[in-house]
């Protein structure tokens, strides 16, 4: 309603000025042809003339200053109904809302005169409250730490399928084996991930996997499945070995997998090798876990334990444990692996198909 009657105004102030410029050219026109027909009062003609440009000049401003003006005043009235429209309605809503809650308060009042089926138990009531919460929490971590999530869920494995020739994937021969590469966590005897390592896969040359197939099988017979903990290691891997000996500082996993030994004496004692046979492809490192419970066989010590308590023939183990570590070692044997001394989990393949070749492409 309020744009509605400026624009009236604004109308009426156009044809005004159209009128005044129309008076103005006329008396113009008429001062130059008094000034044409006589010359003698030409100044007093030109005179009129600029008095007159002076006065359609103020009377142009003074049209403008007000149209302006009016402008002006018509938005601010129209701001202010809006505003006040607004401050209305918002009171409104607040008042509804009082009501409401007035309206609440008196009926739940008369619920509890009346009686107990009024109110729920305590009980009752608490648990669904103790629900909300954690949701709360856990909807609040995810918007604030997208990567939480993530981070508790693993990331699938792609495998891009570029092995050397006569190299396979493990869980694609033996997809019954558990696989735990420790080398790819960092719950290993250096603290973090080894370099080479970019996924948690098992690869070995196709003819090791094929032997270590048929030891899962006679195994699988006996209620007992293969836990692998590394296969092929590429020689970067090894190299990382070789630059973290010679840390003499570096110890963070210590009192974990080398509490008696000393750091500087760990390729000396063969526990670690400057050229490891897994390089070439053929040997692995494995436990066997119970079929039905899932659970690791005891064989006294655990994978990578640097120590005496791992070596095959020890005797800081009881009966029960070194009939399971033979219980592995015997299967493997029999499949055409040798076992290492040192090591009960550790086995190479006696006929190896590249008993000379080291090498070097990544885990992946």
């Amino acid at each position: 309603m309020h744009l509605g009657k400026y624009r009236r105004k604004e109308r009426m102030m156009l044809t005004l000025t159209y009128v005044l410029k129309g008076i103005f050219i006329l008396v113009l026109l008429s001062g130059m042809i008094t000034a044409v027909l006589n010359r003698k009062n030409r100044f007093r003609v030109i005179g009129s003339i600029a008095l007159v440009f002076l006065i359609n000049g103020l009377i142009m401003f003074a049209i403008s200053y007000t149209h302006d003006h009016i402008l002006k005043q018509e938005i601010k009235t129209v701001i202010h109904s809006k505003q006040d429209g607004e401050v209305s309605r918002t009171d409104h809503k607040e008042d509804d809302k009082k009501e409401a809650l007035i309206e609440g308060a008196d009926t739940e009042h008369q619920h509890t005169i009346q009686g107990e089926a009024a109110l729920p138990p305590v009980n009752a009531s608490s648990e669904p409250q103790i629900k909300d919460e954690s949701e709360a929490v856990n909807a609040d971590v995810s918007e604030t730490d997208p990567g939480t999530k993530s981070e508790l869920k693993e990331e699938p494995v792609v495998k891009k399928h570029l092995l050397p020739k006569g190299f396979v994937y493990l869980d694609e021969v033996i997809p019954s084996a558990v696989y735990d590469i420790r080398y790819y966590s960092d719950y290993n005897f250096i603290g973090t991930r080894i370099d080479g390592y970019k996924a948690p896969l098992g690869i070995m040359s196709s003819k090791a996997a094929a032997a270590l197939k048929a030891v899962s099988e006679e195994l699988d017979s006996q209620g007992y499945l293969l836990k692998v903990f590394d296969a092929y290691r590429p020689k970067k891997a090894v190299a990382h070995f070789i630059s973290w000996s010679k840390d003499s500082g570096d110890t963070l996993m210590k009192e974990t997998f080398y509490p008696d030994e000393a750091k500087a004496t760990l390729f000396k004692r063969g526990y670690i090798a400057k050229r490891s046979g897994h390089s070439r492809g053929s040997t692995i490192d494995l436990t066997i876990v119970d079929k039905k419970t899932g659970n690791e066989i005891d064989m006294g010590s655990d994978f990578d334990f640097l120590g005496e308590i791992s070596h095959h023939g020890t005797a800081l183990i009881t009966a029960e444990q070194t009939a399971n570590r033979n219980i592995l070692k015997n299967a493997m044997v029999k499949q055409g692996f040798d076992p290492y001394s040192k090591e009960w989990w550790h086995f190479t393949l006696h006929n190896e198909p590249f008993p000379k070749q080291y090498f070097d492409f990544d885990v992946e």
